[in-house]
Protein backbone atom coordinates (compact mmCIF):
# COMPACT_ATOMS: atom_id res chain seq x y z
CA UNK A 1 0.00 0.00 0.00
CA UNK A 2 1.40 3.10 -1.40
CA UNK A 3 0.81 6.21 1.27
CA UNK A 4 0.11 9.87 0.30
CA UNK A 5 2.69 11.97 1.69
CA UNK A 6 2.56 16.20 1.72
CA UNK A 7 2.99 18.84 3.64
CA UNK A 8 0.32 19.72 5.55
CA UNK A 9 -1.53 23.50 4.96
CA UNK A 10 -4.61 23.35 6.64
CA UNK A 11 -4.44 24.42 10.12
CA UNK A 12 -7.73 23.10 11.24
CA UNK A 13 -6.24 19.41 11.14
CA UNK A 14 -3.84 20.25 14.52
CA UNK A 15 -5.84 18.82 16.76
CA UNK A 16 -6.26 15.78 14.57
CA UNK A 17 -2.65 15.56 14.50
CA UNK A 18 -2.02 16.29 17.87
CA UNK A 19 -4.36 13.59 19.10
CA UNK A 20 -2.54 10.50 16.69
CA UNK A 21 0.74 11.70 18.00
CA UNK A 22 -0.44 11.51 21.69
CA UNK A 23 -1.90 7.65 21.37
CA UNK A 24 1.01 6.61 19.16
CA UNK A 25 3.85 7.51 21.37
CA UNK A 26 5.59 6.15 24.18
CA UNK A 27 7.47 7.83 27.04
CA UNK A 28 10.63 5.73 25.46
CA UNK A 29 9.60 8.46 22.36
CA UNK A 30 11.42 11.26 25.31
CA UNK A 31 14.39 13.06 24.40
CA UNK A 32 16.20 16.08 25.49
CA UNK A 33 13.94 18.02 22.87
CA UNK A 34 10.79 16.97 24.49
CA UNK A 35 12.07 17.93 27.82
CA UNK A 36 13.18 21.68 26.34
CA UNK A 37 9.89 22.57 24.67
CA UNK A 38 7.92 21.53 27.64
CA UNK A 39 6.72 17.92 26.13
CA UNK A 40 8.01 16.12 28.94
CA UNK A 41 8.94 16.53 32.74
CA UNK A 42 11.83 14.63 32.06
CA UNK A 43 12.92 11.38 30.26
CA UNK A 44 10.52 9.05 31.67
CA UNK A 45 6.88 11.29 31.84
CA UNK A 46 4.66 13.47 29.99
CA UNK A 47 3.98 16.92 30.87
CA UNK A 48 0.13 17.35 32.08
CA UNK A 49 0.53 20.05 29.29
CA UNK A 50 1.60 17.70 26.58
CA UNK A 51 -1.79 18.01 24.60
CA UNK A 52 -1.45 21.19 24.46
CA UNK A 53 2.34 22.14 23.82
CA UNK A 54 1.62 20.29 20.91
CA UNK A 55 -1.41 21.62 19.43
CA UNK A 56 0.46 25.37 19.52
CA UNK A 57 3.63 22.96 17.76
CA UNK A 58 1.71 21.58 15.20
CA UNK A 59 -0.47 25.23 14.50
CA UNK A 60 3.33 26.57 14.06
CA UNK A 61 4.36 24.08 11.97
CA UNK A 62 1.36 23.89 9.23
CA UNK A 63 2.76 26.65 6.68
CA UNK A 64 -0.70 27.47 4.82
CA UNK A 65 1.06 28.34 1.58
CA UNK A 66 4.45 28.98 0.31
CA UNK A 67 7.64 27.52 -0.25
CA UNK A 68 9.23 27.33 3.53
CA UNK A 69 12.90 27.49 3.60
CA UNK A 70 13.67 27.96 6.98
CA UNK A 71 11.84 27.59 9.89
CA UNK A 72 9.37 24.46 10.43
CA UNK A 73 7.02 22.11 8.64
CA UNK A 74 4.74 19.13 9.14
CA UNK A 75 3.74 17.06 6.54
CA UNK A 76 0.89 13.65 6.76
CA UNK A 77 1.40 10.35 5.61
CA UNK A 78 -2.21 9.28 4.41
CA UNK A 79 -3.48 5.89 3.01
CA UNK A 80 -7.33 6.45 1.65
CA UNK A 81 -7.57 9.67 3.45
CA UNK A 82 -6.56 7.65 7.18
CA UNK A 83 -3.21 9.58 8.62
CA UNK A 84 -0.46 6.65 9.02
CA UNK A 85 2.15 8.55 10.06
CA UNK A 86 3.20 12.24 10.82
CA UNK A 87 6.67 13.83 10.10
CA UNK A 88 7.54 17.45 11.78
CA UNK A 89 11.22 18.69 10.25
CA UNK A 90 13.54 21.91 11.20
CA UNK A 91 14.94 23.34 7.73
CA UNK A 92 18.52 25.37 8.43
CA UNK A 93 19.57 25.93 5.14
CA UNK A 94 21.04 29.30 6.17
CA UNK A 95 23.30 27.68 8.55
CA UNK A 96 26.89 26.81 7.23
CA UNK A 97 25.99 23.84 7.07
CA UNK A 98 22.78 23.52 5.41
CA UNK A 99 20.73 20.62 7.12
CA UNK A 100 17.30 19.24 7.99
CA UNK A 101 16.61 17.75 11.32
CA UNK A 102 13.39 15.25 11.50
CA UNK A 103 11.84 16.41 15.36
CA UNK A 104 8.99 13.90 15.07
CA UNK A 105 8.44 11.01 12.72
CA UNK A 106 5.32 8.95 13.93
CA UNK A 107 3.62 6.11 12.30
CA UNK A 108 0.42 5.00 13.84
CA UNK A 109 1.31 2.11 16.46
CA UNK A 110 -0.77 -0.80 14.95
CA UNK A 111 0.32 -0.12 11.10
CA UNK A 112 4.60 -0.45 12.08
CA UNK A 113 6.77 -3.08 10.34
CA UNK A 114 4.72 -2.65 7.12
CA UNK A 115 7.34 0.27 5.62
CA UNK A 116 5.62 3.23 6.03
CA UNK A 117 8.20 4.58 8.18
CA UNK A 118 10.76 3.85 5.89
CA UNK A 119 8.41 4.89 2.79
CA UNK A 120 8.02 8.47 4.94
CA UNK A 121 12.20 9.10 6.20
CA UNK A 122 12.86 8.21 1.61
CA UNK A 123 10.73 10.95 1.10
CA UNK A 124 11.79 13.77 3.44
CA UNK A 125 15.27 12.85 2.32
CA UNK A 126 14.25 13.46 -1.19
CA UNK A 127 12.65 16.92 -0.18
CA UNK A 128 15.93 17.57 1.87
CA UNK A 129 17.55 16.73 -1.32
CA UNK A 130 15.93 19.10 -3.40
CA UNK A 131 16.07 22.16 -0.60
CA UNK A 132 19.92 21.25 -1.12
CA UNK A 133 20.34 20.29 2.74
CA UNK A 134 23.86 18.81 3.23
CA UNK A 135 22.71 16.71 6.33
CA UNK A 136 19.88 15.65 8.02
CA UNK A 137 19.59 14.87 11.38
CA UNK A 138 17.32 13.57 14.28
CA UNK A 139 17.85 12.65 17.87
CA UNK A 140 15.88 10.24 19.71
CA UNK A 141 14.65 8.95 22.95
CA UNK A 142 17.90 7.02 24.98
CA UNK A 143 15.26 3.77 25.49
CA UNK A 144 14.00 4.35 21.89
CA UNK A 145 15.77 1.01 20.50
CA UNK A 146 13.46 0.01 17.99
CA UNK A 147 13.53 3.80 16.91
CA UNK A 148 17.38 3.58 16.75
CA UNK A 149 17.66 0.32 14.88
CA UNK A 150 15.46 1.43 12.23
CA UNK A 151 17.23 4.62 11.74
CA UNK A 152 20.60 2.92 11.66
CA UNK A 153 18.95 0.51 9.28
CA UNK A 154 18.64 3.87 7.32
CA UNK A 155 21.61 5.10 7.45
CA UNK A 156 22.26 7.20 10.31
CA UNK A 157 25.06 7.29 12.83
CA UNK A 158 25.42 8.31 16.00
CA UNK A 159 27.20 11.24 16.30
CA UNK A 160 26.52 12.24 20.25
CA UNK A 161 25.52 11.81 23.33
CA UNK A 162 23.32 14.17 25.37
CA UNK A 163 23.47 14.45 28.97
CA UNK A 164 21.05 16.59 31.40
CA UNK A 165 21.60 17.76 35.12
CA UNK A 166 18.57 19.34 36.76
CA UNK A 167 19.48 22.88 38.21
CA UNK A 168 18.39 23.72 42.01
CA UNK A 169 18.19 27.05 43.06
CA UNK A 170 16.93 29.02 45.49
CA UNK A 171 12.75 30.52 45.33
Amino acid sequence: MKLSISWETDRDIAKELTDFFVVNVTPAYISYSEIQCGRAIDSRRWSPKFREVLLDEFKGAIKTRGNVREGRRVAVARHEGLILGIVVIGIHLKANNPHVVIEDLVVDQKKRGNGYGKEILNWVELQAAEMKAVDLFLESGITNEDAHDFFEKNGFEVVSKVMIKKVHYEK
